[in-house]
């Protein structure tokens, strides 16, 4: 299950990221999470890659995929947690010094152990122009799984 869903994710993003539109962009992300009880995991770092696609002149999508390493603790074992979203960009009127604040909303889902714990994202971010072309991102978002009921928090930066 976790290498069909890493897969999938795989396969959209060479995609995508290989379409004739140039603002395409791919890039790396280094996350924080602090999670919920229900699947007893503790406050964990996320690496993963992404992709960034404008659909409008203020409007982004977004779709990204990483694991947690090792920890997730099932019956004395550790083992790797897949996490994967879509989500939607909505960039507000930019601040000074080239920052773009943004809101965000989409979906996500954790696989591990032949499960997939699914939810729903919300969030706001900032883009950040630090040379000519080069963007950096940095989001926070609450993501709500309404089986569960519970949330997590979720910290990304990316390049």
């Amino acid at each position: 299950m976790k290498k069909t869903i890493l897969s999938i994710l795989v396969v959209l993003v060479l995609t995508i990221s290989f379409c004739n539109d140039s603002s395409t962009k791919l890039y790396p992300f280094l996350g924080y999470a602090s999670f919920h009880d229900a699947i007893n995991l503790k406050n964990s770092i996320i690496l993963g890659a992404g992709i960034n696609q404008p659909i409008a002149e203020n409007l982004r999508i977004n779709l990204a995929g990483g694991y947690i390493p090792s920890e997730l603790k099932t019956t004395g074992q550790s083992m790797p947690v897949f996490y994967g979203y879509i989500s939607e960009e909505l960039l507000l009127p930019k601040l000074c010094c080239g920052a773009t604040p943004f809101l965000m909303a989409g979906l996500s889902v954790f696989a591990y152990d032949n499960k997939i714990d699914n939810g729903i994202e919300i969030g706001l971010g900032l883009y950040t122009l630090t040379k000519k072309s080069i963007e950096n991102k940095f989001e926070l978002k609450a993501r709500y799984n309404p089986g569960d009921k519970a949330s997590d928090f979720i910290a990304i930066f990316s390049l």
